[in-house]
């Protein structure tokens, strides 16, 4: 197989940012990444030929946190920590990237000259798709060579041999016909055994009131979809995938829980792909609003959008210079179907459309990226000032803290995993009372804070300095003070 070889020279620049109480290192370097192509794999003894590199003309080289989960569909991992694009002439790409934090390159291969603009605004056919082994970078790192075994997209024209070779033709063949050298040919020809690959990229809500929902994942191939499951019977008007994302709508559905829906898709060669089993929900039309939980005020699952799942819809409204991207759903990057990832340099999201006084709650799922994170970066605030009450949650010194007047209340995060945070809040009867609550169990309180609500934005401080590094996934807030017990349940329900 091809592979490229990553050279990291670094640190050429650093780069300091202000906190929002004080100045504070940004730990970010720029690096570049030496593109050198060693076209002989150390597991085969075929290689590819200068010729068939050059046909690409735009690669793609993305830095995306170590939990990510590779397909060809590049589109869903842009921007997760940094993007560019390899300077075909010098074979060189400068990227900047977290400092100790585990991540990985991918690579994207085009044979058609594309801007970063053409890639955002349409999908383009990618030839070649690879990874990296996951890595970080400290202060003292000089150079890091990182092999990445590219993978052919099927359809591209491109075969690339499995088996070894007898010297003749170097092994790779664009031609999809047969070759003498007994390796087996991967796409591009009628002896493909490729088989697609399919995710989901946007669940269903639930419960729901909707008996023929939405539903979208992606495909790195177009074929037909088969539905099975107890969806099998109901089935979508959408018989076929397309390369990217595929947008079904489900015929009507019977009130119910759906908990083992599932799609495949079948390319041209007849190769099936993975079995996609649906995120479970309910369909249930009798909801009134006695049923409805009105004290939940916000209810943002981060399901690949910004919507609000609370009976309120205060969806959110990402700001213009984000780029918030999400999950894959394969429960382990996230608590529930997908998380939001928000990367630490820019992404947030607001909403004016809330505001709340004493006895509240909030309660939120992340993943810190504490390696990379410093004070005053935080999950949550309340405003856009450091005055009247205004106040933010979060991270400093691997702990999380609640900030109003002052911080108080440090405890600490377990980095790279998943911490359930939860603050609660009590008016004057109980002494205007702040608690709170990691992973279901009390941490702490304090009494006489003052609190004020003005916009709530989720992944930046209050002065819009300190961004959140990491995961934050089913971020709920409440115009009532949970229990211990309640927490504890909360907790306990995931």
């Amino acid at each position: 197989m091809l592979r490229l070889t990553f050279l990291l020279v670094i640190p050429l620049f650093i780069f300091t940012g202000c906190g929002d109480l004080g100045p504070e290192m940004q730990d970010t370097r720029t690096v570049i990444l030496n593109m050198d192509f060693d076209q002989r794999s150390s597991s085969r003894t075929s290689n590819v030929s200068a010729f068939e590199l050059s046909q690409y003309n735009t690669h793609l080289i993305l830095a995306v946190p170590s939990l990510e989960y590779l397909t060809s569909s590049y589109r869903n991992y842009y921007s997760s920590f940094a993007q560019g694009l390899m300077n075909t002439s010098d074979k060189k790409v400068s990227l900047e990237i977290p400092l100790n934090t585990q991540m990985k390159i991918f690579a994207f291969l085009f044979k058609e000259t594309y801007s970063l603009s053409d890639l955002i605004s349409g999908y383009q056919e990618v030839g070649y798709y690879g990874e990296s082994q996951p890595f970080s970078i400290g202060t003292n790192t000089n150079n890091l060579s990182l092999p990445i075994t590219l993978i052919p997209v099927p359809g591209t024209g491109t075969d690339t041999d499995t088996g070894s070779d007898d010297g003749n033709d170097g092994g790779t063949h664009t031609d999809g016909g047969t070759h003498t050298d007994g390796g087996t040919d991967i796409g591009g020809g009628s002896n493909d055994t490729t088989p697609p690959v399919i995710e989901e990229f946007s669940g269903i809500t639930t419960p729901t009131t909707d008996t023929t929902p939405d539903y979208t994942f992606s495909s790195s191939e177009a074929g037909p979809i088969t539905y099975g499951g107890s969806c099998a019977t109901a089935g979508s008007a959408t018989t076929n995938a397309i390369v990217g994302h595929t947008l079904i709508t489900f015929n009507t559905l019977s009130d119910g829980s759906y908990i083992n829906c599932t799609i495949t898709v079948t390319d041209s060669a007849g190769n099936a792909s993975n079995t996609l089993t649906i995120t479970s929900f309910t369909v249930n039309t009798t909801v009134t609003n006695v049923t409805i939980d009105t004290t939940l005020l916000a209810h943002y699952a981060f399901e690949g959008n910004l919507f609000d799942n609370s009976s309120y819809n205060r969806d959110l409204t990402e700001d213009t210079s984000s780029n918030i991207t999400y999950s894959a759903a394969d429960n382990t990057s996230n608590r529930s179907g997908r998380a939001a990832l928000f990367n630490g340099t820019n992404t947030y999201a607001y909403t004016d459309n809330i505001t709340l006084s004493d006895n509240f709650t909030i309660a939120f799922w992340t993943v810190p990226f504490s390696s990379s994170m410093s004070q005053w970066d935080s999950a949550l605030s309340s405003g856009n000032s450091t005055s009247s009450g205004i106040f933010q949650i979060d991270f400093n010194d691997n702990n999380t803290r609640f900030c109003a007047a002052n911080c108080i209340l440090p405890t600490t995060l377990n980095s790279d995993v998943w911490n359930h945070i939860v603050i609660t809040k009590t008016d004057s009867t109980d002494n205007n009372t702040i608690r709170m609550y990691t992973d279901g169990e009390p941490r702490g309180n304090a009494s006489q804070i003052t609190t004020l609500w003005e916009r709530i934005k989720i992944g930046v401080n209050r002065s819009f300095g300190r961004h959140w590094n990491g995961y934050i996934d089913e971020l709920k807030i409440y115009n009532r003070t949970f229990s211990a017990q309640e927490v504890a349940d909360l907790h306990d329900s995931y």
